[in-house]
């Protein structure tokens, strides 16, 4: 019976812990100004993961994965309320099925890490670190998340996304947690964590030198002054968004010709902007004079890359990107590789329709998206651009080594205008700072209603557009950007980085040799270094 209290007592003591640092992992992953906590936020969990046993780990893991996960998309149940049948049970069934699923991976990361504590060697740090970084890169819905995507405005943490992506920054944030609790310890008079430190230390170090490489190689690359609009609209069902159309579009393509005025090389839209569908079997703008020419009349030097949805002559529509160069050619149509599988495919429908529970809300309001499976790239204003829309920006571009070598910049467009707060804009501009270290090129973001911005190859945001509350306008900004080729090894590495991770997790459980600590004796009370 003292067995089983004092078990619960272990447990209740190491899910505070978690809930604590949900919070501040939480409040860090709302990409709002609070990402440093991300460097200290895992200093709770990771106290309570070398104290307890595997049970009360895993209660604080899960504490930890729900928690921060209810803090930093508190956006999301307006979403799924959007996403789902709406007025009954099951937006909120689902919501908390993905807060437990979540809660659920994370417990299993926190029975490892407990366990992995007490094996000799760099098991200790190594395995929570790597561990995180397998947890977020598998399961389902912790992509919008990503724990290293917090640090988005610290680029030296960052840089490591050029070798693993967002999972990479993951695991090294979990190792500065684990450094500075190493320091806190040897302040108590534990033995310091040398490797530890020396590690940590060594790949801060190369990550520097790596951004000051990637700086200087900007410094004598061609310029190209590229201009973005934001339309401010909010969320429109189909039937407003058709009363309006007419109104948007001619904002929009004022918009395009202010933007030429202004000396724009090349101007962006968000995706699907254009509030018609465009036909895709075009190869030329419509003639000078007609209302909706894309590409300003008289004015020889300005492109557009415009996001709409095109129509092919069988039917189908396609999320694209289209390219018109100067003269109203239509060089180019990128198609949305990987449609949006809650409002853009029939996934969701089907089995709606199989649980008897009604058809989803925004299903009503999107058209079914073909995924593309063409060209991945644009060539447009004397440049090849690789278009991201909107939920290819959550993932590694796909680019091969060859692909990247020719490309100038990337185009994110994205249109966020039916998420449930800027929250969600904020956290899309994060993942995007990540595809800028990865290719090493520059992301330039049209996005609605929030999160235009500039995006260097370091992964510094160089320019965003000002927020703006205002509904109805279309804001328009614009910077030079180097349009350096860049070399990065991420295309060959990085899509294999959880993998190799987690071989590495299963080699050092299997390799280390394991220490005998009684959990809750005088003996695992004594002060224990940090996963050292």
């Amino acid at each position: 019976m003292r067995t089983n209290e004092s078990t619960i007592v272990e447990a209740a003591l190491a899910a505070s812990l978690g809930v604590i640092s949900g919070v501040l992992v939480g409040l860090a992953g709302r990409a709002d100004g609070l990402g440093a906590l991300c460097v200290v936020g895992w200093i709770p969990v990771l106290v309570a993961l070398r104290r307890s046993g595997p049970w009360p780990a895993a209660v604080a893991g899960a504490a930890t994965g729900a928690v921060s996960l209810l803090v930093a998309m508190a956006w999301m149940p307006e979403t799924i309320s959007r996403i789902l049948p709406s007025g009954g049970w099951v937006p909120t069934v689902a919501w908390w099925a993905t807060v437990g699923a979540f809660g659920l991976a994370m417990a299993c990361w926190g029975a490892l890490s407990s366990v992995s504590a007490r094996i000799d060697g760099p098991a200790r740090w190594a395995v929570p670190a790597l561990g995180l970084a397998v947890v977020e890169s598998f399961v389902p819905f912790a992509v919008p998340v990503q724990y290293g995507a917090a640090a988005w405005k610290m680029p030296v943490l960052l840089q490591v996304a050029e070798i693993g992506g967002g999972a990479a920054v993951t695991s090294l944030v979990l190792l500065v947690n684990l450094s500075i609790l190493g320091v806190i310890d040897r302040v108590r008079g534990v033995p310091a964590p040398f490797v530890l430190w020396s590690v940590t230390a060594a790949t801060l170090l190369v990550s520097t030198v790596r951004m000051a490489h990637v700086r200087t190689m900007l410094g004598g690359a061609d310029t190209i002054r590229v201009a973005v609009l934001e339309p401010h609209d909010g969320f429109q069902g189909r039937e407003a968004s058709a009363i309006t159309a007419d109104r948007r579009a001619r904002r929009l393509l004022e918009s395009t010709r202010s933007a030429a005025r202004a000396g724009a090389d090349l101007v962006i839209w968000p995706e699907t902007a254009w509030p018609y569908a465009f036909d895709r079997d075009r190869d030329r703008d419509f003639p000078a004079g007609h209302p909706w020419r894309v590409v300003p009349s008289g004015d020889p030097t300005t492109a557009v890359v415009a996001g709409s949805l095109t129509v092919s002559s069988t039917g189908d529509t396609f999320n694209s990107a289209v390219a018109f160069e100067a003269d109203g050619r239509i060089t180019g149509v990128y198609d949305k590789r990987v449609p949006f599988p809650l409002g853009e495919t029939s996934l969701l429908d089907d089995v709606l329709e199989r649980l008897r529970l009604g058809r989803s809300d925004l299903a009503a309001d999107l058209p079914l998206v073909t995924a593309g499976d063409g060209p991945r790239t644009l060539d447009v204003a004397d440049v090849r651009v690789a278009p991201l829309i909107c939920n290819e920006e959550f993932q590694l571009t796909g680019l091969t080594n060859a692909e990247l070598r020719e490309v100038d910049l990337l185009v994110g467009m994205s249109s966020d205008v039916w998420f449930g707060g800027p929250a969600a804009s904020s956290q899309h501009l994060a993942q995007a700072v990540l595809r800028a270290i990865e290719t090493r090129r520059h992301v330039v973001r049209a996005s609605m209603p929030s999160g235009s911005a500039v995006i260097d190859p370091t992964g510094r945001v160089a320019w965003s557009m000002p927020a703006s509350t205002a509904v109805g306008g279309v804001a328009v900004g614009a910077a030079n950007i180097a349009t350096t080729r860049t070399a990065s090894i991420a295309p060959a590495i990085a899509p294999a980085f959880r993998w190799l991770a987690l071989v590495w997790i299963i080699a050092l459980l299997f390799a280390g040799r394991p220490v005998s600590i009684s959990v809750g004796t005088a003996e695992a009370r004594r002060p224990r270094s940090a996963f050292s």
